[in-house]
């Protein structure tokens, strides 16, 4: 089993370098030149981009072909400020969004906050020109309910990079008392001062609607595709169809909790959830085995045992996905 060890990956962009690029977001006078930086034309995916998740979500991924997504509204997030701080309510009404991590370096934050203690757990890797290709291609596609209801169409897809703002918000309506606060922004390591356009600013040119997050969650390093759609009021969850070539590039590393000898059976899950879905397309890949990674971090992160076993024996995803498990 090969272990994975890179770096993060650096990003393929017009400009010259990823130095360039942090040194213009740093060097920035104001609101709207920093996140043009980011934000703007120029940039482009990052090369690798992950995504934590239960075994169970991967095999309806593969084999299903389905990508939830959240509404930026009402959806279940772990930041319940983000939509009352950034951004404007009408436009996150109707939009829909799903996180990943952009790099390739494993985050034992995000291990452990998205799949905590779960020795079934999964990280996708995926490539950034194909994720992009992804997002690029549902644009007047739609999006469909849990009973596969078509519900609404897309009108614009986007993937970009989170941006966190140390914003002090002690008054939360929106207010003139907002006006010429001091706050920073943080991205890719780096960050700049600039004065925070007050909320009424942000609502009428929605700079952040689903962009920005609170300067607590900058470990994430969370990059977002957000769909747009015409219509507000929609459920809190949607889902799209991902396309063969996506699935096609993805790679799977394993949960640090997993012991070695459950791999062969986790790896199994998964690579029958591929064959469903290249049966569907009338394909075989020839070989699965580069395509699985052990984590890094297996064996690095002290939980006691008793908790595991308790996991381990009441894990209903699993139980659900792998019936050939004997917990």
């Amino acid at each position: 089993m090969k272990e994975e060890r890179d770096l993060d990956g650096e990003i393929q962009s017009g400009e010259s370098n990823v130095q360039t690029i942090r040194e213009r977001f740093v060097a920035a006078e104001d609101f709207e030149s920093a996140v043009g930086v980011v934000w703007g034309g120029s940039f482009q995916p990052h090369n690798y981009y992950q995504h934590y998740t239960t075994l169970s979500k991967v095999v309806t991924k593969l084999s299903e072909r389905r990508w939830w997504f959240a509404n930026s509204y009402n959806g279940d997030f772990n930041d319940r400020q983000e939509s009352l701080k950034f951004g404007d309510s009408k436009i996150s009404k109707r939009t829909y969004q799903a996180s990943f991590v952009h790099g390739t370096a494993e985050n034992v934050a995000l291990w452990s906050m998205y799949a905590p203690s779960d020795p079934f757990a999964i990280r996708i890797t995926m490539p950034g020109e194909r994720l992009g290709e992804w997002v690029d291609s549902l644009r007047g596609k739609y999006l469909y309910s849990e009973s596969d209801k078509k519900t609404c169409m897309i009108e614009k897809s986007e993937l970009k990079d989170i941006i966190y703002a140390a914003v002090d918000f002690r008054d939360r309506k929106r207010t003139s008392r907002d006006i010429g606060r001091c706050n920073s922004l943080y991205w890719s390591e780096v960050s700049c001062d600039v004065k925070m356009p007050s909320l009424e600013d942000q609502i009428k040119k929605a700079y952040c609607t689903g962009w920005m997050k609170d300067y607590e969650w900058r470990h994430e390093r969370e990059s977002r595709i957000c769909l747009r759609v015409k219509k507000a009021g929609g459920p809190k969850g949607l889902w799209c169809e991902v396309t063969p070539e996506l699935i096609e590039s993805m790679k799977f590393t394993f949960s640090p909790w997993l012991p070695k000898e459950y791999e062969d059976e986790v790896k199994a899950v998964i690579v029958n959830a591929l064959k469903i879905t290249e049966e569907k397309r009338g394909s075989r890949a020839k070989q699965y085995s580069d395509r699985f990674r052990r984590s890094v971090l297996q064996g690095a992160i002290n939980l006691r045992k008793s908790t595991l076993k308790c996991v381990f024996n009441n894990n209903e995803d699993m139980k659900q996905s792998c019936p050939l498990f004997k917990l």
